[in-house]
């Protein structure tokens, strides 16, 4: 459907240029050609409309492509993916949307970690099928392939597959069909999927894909925010350090000084406070380094201030709970 729009387009300019002829011709066989104009330019609209609901997030309706997505094509390419094949990762994704993704890698990459979410993938292929599983290993992308010729050899193949994607040495298989280098483009790939695989629940595959990263590019500060991130709830000490040297390496991210703060508030305010105050001169426009900034000031008696920076809070975020409980007992106090 995302093509409608630029399939109708030549349509409709080569009838609009028929004004002419339009003009010249009878009452009735003017209303036929506009007809025949209006149909296709209502159509090119509502498809235009629909392409700017679904991809209202992206700058330009034809966002420029990723370079490590060639990097894909070309794994894709040497190992044979097949049209037919299903590919999966733990490490990555090649969504179909935005279709420039597909369109380049040629193949669609599912999300996968799991014997149940590879069983959900393929539970209505009927017969036989492919499966590809690529992985980052080090620096180069690694696959190998899995031909599943009946139901009954599922049991059997979806533990190869997830102990390959695991690295699980004592898994059957787990050596690799083939791979090529992929250190060149590695650094921009973590940067772009590793968020993606933490929303996804997979901090494990994201801290392990942004350590390979940092091998590359040691001074990739984006790399370190992420890493921090994908830590933070099992090894909060290693996560601040990543955030410091993420804040080293960019400066300039808002999320490396806001996460920072929130790890050492309890044993080091003063540079929490610095940190809150930080995050808030980069972008002014979140409400949640106010909120805890104010905390911070209350915890350390500074009311008027705290108070003040749940106000601003609650003019950037209206609704924001915490923000108005905090201004609730501030007021109870006589702040």
């Amino acid at each position: 459907m995302s093509l409608i729009p630029f399939c109708l387009a030549p349509a409709v300019i080569a009838m609009l240029l028929a004004k002419e002829r339009c003009a010249s011709a009878s009452p009735a066989g003017r209303r036929g050609v506009c007809a025949r104009v209006s149909l296709p330019v209502v159509a090119m609209t509502c498809c235009l409309a629909w392409l700017g609901v679904m991809h209202m997030d992206r700058k330009s309706p034809f966002p420029p492509p990723t370079p490590y997505l060639q990097g894909l094509a070309n794994a894709f390419s040497k190992a044979q993916i097949d049209y037919s094949d299903v590919v999966v990762s733990a490490d990555f994704e090649a969504p179909a949307n935005p279709p420039q993704i597909v369109a380049l890698t040629m193949k669609r990459v599912h999300l996968c970690s799991t014997q149940n979410e590879l069983s959900t993938l393929v539970q209505d292929i009927p017969g036989s099928f492919q499966i590809a599983c690529f992985r980052i290993s080090g620096l180069r992308l690694e696959w190998r392939k899995w031909k599943v010729n009946r139901s009954d050899r599922r049991d059997e193949v979806f533990p190869a597959v997830v102990g390959f994607m695991e690295r699980d040495a004592a898994a059957p298989g787990n050596a690799p069909d083939g791979s090529i280098n992929f250190s060149k483009d590695l650094p921009e790939f973590a940067v772009d999927t590793a968020p993606k695989l933490i929303e996804a629940g997979k901090s494990s595959e994201a801290e392990r894909l942004c350590t390979s990263a940092i091998a590359v590019d040691p001074e990739l500060g984006e790399a370190y925010f992420f890493l921090g991130v994908a830590i933070s709830d099992r090894d909060p000490k290693r996560a601040a350090d990543c955030y410091r040297s993420a804040i080293k390496y960019r400066p300039k991210l808002t999320g490396p000084h806001f996460n920072l703060g929130i790890l050492i508030a309890n044993n080091q305010p003063d540079e929490a406070i610095q940190q809150f105050m930080t995050a808030i001169q980069l972008d002014p426009t979140k409400a949640e380094p106010y909120v805890c900034l104010g905390v911070m000031l209350a915890r350390s008696g500074q009311m008027a201030q705290a108070v003040r920076c749940w106000e601003d809070a609650l003019r950037l975020e209206p609704d924001h709970l915490e923000a108005k409980k905090y201004l609730v007992w501030a007021r109870g106090k006589g702040g």
